[in-house]
């Protein structure tokens, strides 16, 4: 095998790093898109079981008499 010259060696590794920066930069947003999507659906849900608690008939109680 034919040794690699240092110089190509770093542009390879230069190469390497930019597309693993361009990669963590991708998913990062995309990390934050699915934190927003997350965040939203909390609050719809937060919601809907608020509008179900006001829904439901008031609770009902027993006395039991000895």
């Amino acid at each position: 095998p034919q040794a690699i010259p240092d110089a190509a060696k770093q542009a390879m590794l230069n190469r390497n790093v930019q597309n693993l920066q361009a990669t963590v930069t991708e998913q990062q947003h995309q990390i934050d898109i699915l934190t927003t999507q997350v965040k939203e659906n909390a609050a719809q849900i937060q919601k809907a079981n608020a509008q179900l608690e006001m829904s439901k008939p008031p609770a009902k109680v027993v006395v039991n008499k000895p």
